[in-house]
């Protein structure tokens, strides 16, 4: 699906030892007058080591002619310090060509934050004054069915979980949380002559040098 130039590109991921890797990306559309995001691909990677995960995620951004702006991890995992390296994952990740920023990991503002830019008044029709600012491209199954069936998990004996320990139920969480991490970073259009560098600084790209926005 082919993406505007001036839309700027976000990676998301939510990486895992144990299960699949989820990765997504999504395109956020310049002001006119307001942004709006469109997911438009999502992969779920199982049995591949770091260095793979890495050369799946760079090898497909080159081959579609993508700039990423941004790119951010889930900062649980991504904090995790492994024992056979004695490095933390987000380090293992920099040091094979994704470098990624932490993600904001506060579930219930998460939560509050994601149904805003889910929302808009159903009962009057969708048009410039009234529609969501997020979207899922159309090929995105499982992260719409895992958008759609989101829930918390139930409590001791299947009743529901007292207010302050719910948790949110494994099944359909990991596409979740992408959407999540992503609207946590209170995502901002930018110009397209401008990146994110992997510490998470917006930077100008002049004669193929960076330059900090203050300077």
């Amino acid at each position: 699906r082919s993406i505007p130039r001036n839309w700027q590109l976000t990676f998301v991921i939510d990486p895992h030892d144990n299960k699949p890797v989820h990765c997504g990306w999504v395109a956020l559309s310049p002001p006119a007058p307001v942004s709006f995001a469109v997911w438009y691909r999502h992969a779920v990677l199982s049995d591949m080591t770091i260095p793979q995960v890495c050369r799946y995620v760079l090898d497909l951004e080159e081959r579609f002619g993508e700039r990423i702006h941004r790119r951010i991890m889930d900062p649980n995992f991504g904090q995790k310090i492994q024992g056979n390296t004695k490095t933390r994952v987000r380090e293992d990740y920099a040091r094979h060509g994704l470098s990624c920023i932490m993600a904001e990991d506060c579930l219930r503002a998460g939560h509050l934050r994601v149904r805003q830019w889910l929302h808009y008044d159903v009962n009057r029709p969708v048009g410039r004054d009234n529609f969501p600012l997020m979207y899922f491209s159309d090929e995105l199954t499982t992260m719409i069915q895992s958008m759609e069936r989101y829930a918390y998990a139930p409590g001791a004996g299947g009743k529901p979980a007292l207010v302050g320990e719910a948790i949110p139920s494994e099944a359909y969480k990991d596409p979740c949380d992408l959407v999540r991490y992503f609207v946590m970073q209170n995502p901002d259009w930018a110009p397209p002559d401008y990146e994110m560098t992997g510490s998470g600084v917006l930077v100008p790209i002049r004669k193929g040098r960076e330059y900090e926005l203050n300077q």
